[in-house]
């Protein structure tokens, strides 16, 4: 990639990412402290919170002694993120693939001493449907928050990283062809460290 092709690209991330944070709230500037940061965070979560939540929900706030500004509701994910990950968490203990296999060879040795009934195929059928049902939304739900929170924490890592891009912050949010170009731009940083040097190597204790 040529110099005019990348500075296009780079103004093309940074005017992108420019219109996202001045529709999000004050401009971030890259000199800004942790102070700054947690102000623009606060700022955009009451834009959030305007946007998201009801008067029900402060009149359930109320109700319970709380504010319904969002600088006082405690730090806690919603109850149906807390479920999903809870039901997570036990799906994934391997007690529960145990118990899962004990429950199937029961089943089995039920419908043949009762000679595999059209109930017993019913209720299979229904509770493996269900269960497959149920943690298609807890899978879902539990990778991509995980999913999000590394990112989160790739962008905090490449952004304290001084000899870090600062272009690939949230790159996951930047159309098609800018990953594309990217991901070119990557290839060819390989394809030069890749090239065999000119100098000899260098003998240990010479």
């Amino acid at each position: 990639m040529g110099g005019g092709e990348a500075r296009t690209l780079e103004r093309a991330i940074l005017s992108g990412r420019q219109d996202r944070v001045q529709r999000a709230g004050p401009r971030i500037d890259g000199d800004v402290d942790g102070d700054d940061r947690r102000r623009w965070v606060q700022h955009r979560r009451r834009r959030l919170h305007a946007r998201r939540h009801n008067g029900r929900l402060r009149r359930r706030l109320a109700r319970v002694g709380l504010s319904s500004d969002p600088a006082e509701i405690p730090e806690r994910r919603h109850w149906t993120s807390r479920l999903l990950h809870r039901v997570g968490d036990v799906v994934a203990n391997s007690s529960a693939g145990i118990v899962a296999a004990g429950l199937m060879v029961i089943w089995a040795v039920i419908g043949a001493l009762a000679g595999f009934p059209s109930w017993w195929q019913t209720i299979l059928y229904c509770v493996t449907a269900t269960v497959t049902f149920v943690m298609v939304f807890v899978i879902q739900h539990t990778n991509a928050r995980q999913t999000s929170a590394t990112q989160r924490k790739l962008d905090e890592l490449l952004r304290v990283s001084e000899e870090a891009d600062n272009m690939l912050i949230a790159v996951e949010e930047a159309p098609g062809d800018v990953l594309d170009a990217l991901t070119d731009l990557n290839l060819a940083d390989r394809a030069v460290a890749e090239e065999p040097s000119d100098r000899p190597p260098e003998h240990i204790g010479s």
